[in-house]
């Protein structure tokens, strides 16, 4: 989190969620987590870990990742109207500025219609995954299991952004009672991108694209879904920034347990290898089974 904006903190708080009955922490670039055993710390740690996975990654869920050239939308007439709003946008707020070597407006630049409208549905899917990836790096099936035991209204998560000029971005809620993990996210019907984050998509947008393909989209060569996509995903990491913080950066896990995790480790591969002749009888496989925390630290290591 060292990344982050100084001055911005995320508040999260929580209620009944595995022993925890209730608890509101602020993460700032050091957060330290002391107490007795038992008390929920390694919920929080591993629940802030998968918050970082879900609004952090640059991959989302498979079911709002683009497909081909263009995004997964509805239907033609709503595509069309994203790719000339995303078209107007760059010409106006992106390339013109771009190719003249001038500054936006130190006020910045408001994003609104039809590609806030995109980057909302995108913010939205990632908070519905979010219930899917805790009950990932925790290792069980469905997230409501992490309730508190008792509690008949069933876990709730709270992510508040509050950001530097004293305002807050929103409640980001999920609750883990129900099957399906529902997330409800506070969105703006307005944002905006201030002058330093104007440079960044500039910059984006040249890693991405180059100069050529962006001159040939100022000049009306290009592929409108391409530039459409590639435009929205910049814009919609730039909001997450306004939304998240800096859950928006990503995080890794170390594990308390190494010892016996490099264990498990050496009996996976030995399942592996004895599965991995091609002819002859195989045992029926007993794959030990990890939790997400454990997986990712250990395919990072490899």
């Amino acid at each position: 989190m060292s990344d982050s904006p100084a001055q911005d903190r995320i508040e999260l708080e929580v209620k009944d969620f595995g022993p925890i009955v209730e608890a509101k922490i602020d993460l700032r670039p050091l957060t330290v987590f002391v107490g007795p055993s038992n008390t929920g710390k390694s919920y929080l740690a591993i629940l802030i870990y998968a918050l970082h996975r879900c609004f952090g990654s640059e991959v989302g869920p498979d079911h709002w990742r683009a497909s081909g050239s263009s995004l997964m939308l509805p239907d033609d007439e709503a595509r069309e109207r994203l790719d000339n709003a995303v078209e107007t946008f760059v010409k106006s707020a992106g390339l013109t500025l771009l190719f003249s070597g001038s500054s936006p407006d130190q006020k910045g630049i408001d994003l609104s219609g039809p590609i806030l409208d995109e980057i909302r549905s995108l913010f939205d899917a990632r908070g519905r995954h979010l219930g899917h990836e805790i009950s990932r790096c925790f290792g069980i099936d469905e997230a409501r299991a992490l309730s508190r035991k008792g509690a008949g209204n069933g876990a709730h998560v709270v992510i508040r952004n509050h950001l530097s000029d004293g305002s807050v971005s929103g409640d980001h809620v999920l609750k883990l009672g129900d099957r399906e993990a529902p997330f409800r996210g506070s969105f703006p019907g307005r944002l905006r991108i201030s002058s330093d984050e104007f440079e960044s998509i500039v910059s984006q947008f040249f890693r991405r694209m180059g100069k050529g393909l962006l001159e040939a989209f100022s000049n009306g060569d290009g592929d409108s879904g391409f530039l459409t996509r590639n435009v929205i995903e910049i814009l919609e990491k730039t909001a997450r920034n306004h939304l998240a913080g800096a859950l928006n950066f990503p995080a890794f896990y170390l594990p308390a347990d190494r010892t016996g995790i490099m264990h498990t480790h050496g009996a996976m591969i030995s399942s592996i290898i004895g599965n991995a002749p091609m002819t002859g009888s195989r045992r029926a496989a007993r794959t030990p089974m990890l939790s997400g925390v454990l997986a990712d630290f250990l395919q990072q290591i490899i």
